[in-house]
């Protein structure tokens, strides 16, 4: 059996973005699974709680923020830390994830493998 604080969710409606994320942090020796909406993410969580979730903001139905919040409001896993990665990059909605209680940030497309591994190090 894995490790589950070694292992990273991560959180996206693209598929395909899931499945490269999940063979880069693969390849960074991490344990990764996916989660495609926020519903998903949720029932991953509770079923088998991370070491990190990787967090992406715009999904169909339940957000990233609602699935931010959902996780700080519930005491059992409101420690796992969780990065918002998201296409937004605006000043206002990083302000807002970290209000909301990520611990970081990052907007897609840029970053690459060192950036993720680096990130993923420093929580996991």
């Amino acid at each position: 059996m894995a490790d589950e604080t070694n292992t990273v969710l991560v959180v996206d409606d693209h598929p395909d973005l899931c499945a490269i994320m999940v063979r880069m942090l693969e390849l960074c020796g991490r344990s990764a699974t996916y989660a495609l909406d926020g519903v998903e993410a949720l029932e991953a969580i509770r079923r088998s709680p991370p070491g990190l979730v990787l967090l992406d903001i715009m999904m169909p139905g339940l957000g990233g923020f609602e699935v931010l919040k959902a996780v700080r409001d519930d005491p059992r896993f409101s420690s796992i830390p969780v990065v918002m990665c998201s296409a937004i990059g605006d000043p206002s909605t990083r302000r807002e994830a970290t209000e909301l209680g990520a611990q970081d940030y990052m907007v897609k497309g840029h970053f690459g493998y060192d950036e993720l591994k680096a990130m993923v190090e420093k929580y996991v």
